[in-house]
């Protein structure tokens, strides 16, 4: 479910500095400054907006580096008569198919504007672009006055996750798109910034990027790579994951003060997921479960499942209050191939199953196969072709 295609992308950034000190000089080399800022991104693609945040760091040396949960960015700056040119050295990431990456960082009158451009995949264009101000420093007083602290759950490994701190549950969570997840010392200078999370909700920090390519057809990135949790800060907490191989592991710790930010990241000593328990499918198994696989490249289809009680799991709402969890959203950009994985994990509730595939306006004819499982048995195979702008329906009726 990583961020791989991309292709229509259009950031808009607010920085904030928090340690930085300008000169009034309009043009030299002491315009490159040591300092560090967070900022907060709406993210817009095909309709679907999403907010990111990070931090922007400029370093003396005349070096850079943009840095979210997503993606980073690095590179130089090179000075010139009114501005500041980024040229870029290193795209991870949300940024890692990108190509002729460059921007500017130019004086304002309340700090600076920053804009990064360039081209992604099919020569379709990538902007970020922002305003960065001053703001002062936080102390003890600051975090005394602050009653929750934020903390952020990664993992590396190829299993799915569900989460559960503290009577919140959160799924479905892949792997980090870098080694050791939040606790990569990349993440260290954002980690140590604060952050006011008092009155907020956790929550599964997500992109959905439903995209168009040139050629017209659709098609779904997903990343579900964080997820953060608001907790009243001080405190010890114990965390329970349910991983898609059937391993449950949990830990111990203690939030941190008021405003402060932490990494926990967790492990899963169990099998690797890259197929299904039956050998074939993507995902877990479970009671029932509806598993939708296609082929084909940059083409999009949507698996919407109805249990008896008419909950509906789909990529907008991927967990119902019947226990159905959508584990697997993947498309052309994962190894084994796109799929959709639905799936009750301790036995759904008896009554007739819906289960949907949507083929969208623009798509080409696609082959799929659409299996329901129950009870560890497959109880209906097909294989079949959609036409654009087709529904298929199904149903399963569970004793």
């Amino acid at each position: 479910m990583k961020l791989s295609n991309l292709f229509v992308l259009l950031i808009f950034a607010s920085l904030t500095l928090f340690s930085c000190k300008k000169d009034d000089a309009p043009a030299s080399d002491n315009l490159v400054k040591d300092y560090e800022g967070t900022f907060s991104v709406a993210m817009t693609t095909t309709g679907i907006t999403n907010s990111l945040d990070g931090l922007l760091k400029t370093s003396s040396d005349k070096t850079y580096s943009l840095t979210l949960p997503s993606g980073v960015l690095r590179g130089t700056i090179e000075t010139t008569a009114n501005s500041l040119t980024l040229r870029v050295t290193q795209n991870d990431g949300l940024f890692k198919d990108c190509i002729d990456l460059g921007g500017s960082i130019s004086d304002t009158s309340t700090g600076y504007d920053l804009s990064i451009s360039g081209t992604y995949t099919y020569g379709v264009p990538i902007t970020v672009s922002g305003a960065v101000v001053t703001v002062g420093a936080f102390d003890q007083a600051y975090r005394d006055s602050k009653t929750h602290s934020s903390v952020y759950v990664t993992h590396d490994e190829s299993c799915l996750a569900t989460i559960t701190i503290n009577g919140t549950t959160l799924s479905p969570l892949n792997n980090f798109y870098t080694l050791g997840g939040f606790c990569n010392p990349m993440y260290d200078l954002l980690l140590n910034l604060h952050r006011d999370v008092d009155g907020q909700q956790s929550a599964l920090s997500y992109q959905t990027l439903r995209l168009k390519g040139l050629d017209g057809n659709y098609f779904i990135d997903e990343d579900c790579n964080t997820a953060f949790f608001a907790l009243p800060k001080n405190t010890e907490y114990t965390y329970t994951a349910e991983w898609s191989n059937g391993e449950i592991t949990t830990g111990t710790f203690t939030s941190p003060d008021g405003a402060l930010q932490m990494a926990l990241c967790i492990e899963n000593d169990g099998a690797e997921c890259t197929t299904g328990e039956d050998g074939n499918l993507s995902g877990a198994d479970g009671s029932p479960r509806f598993n939708l696989a296609w082929g084909g490249t940059n083409v999009y289809l949507e698996l919407i499942v109805t249990d008896p009680f008419g909950n509906i799991i789909d990529l907008d709402t991927r967990n119902s209050p019947t226990g159905g969890v959508m584990d697997v959203i993947c498309d052309s950009s994962c190894p084994d191939g796109s799929s959709r994985n639905v799936l009750w994990r301790n036995g759904g509730p008896a009554g007739v199953y819906t289960y949907t595939v949507i083929s969208y306006e623009s798509s080409q004819v696609v082959s799929l196969k659409m299996v329901a499982r129950d009870n560890g048995a497959t109880v209906s195979e097909t294989n079949s072709r959609i036409n654009p702008g087709e529904t298929l329906t199904y149903r399963y009726t569970k004793n």
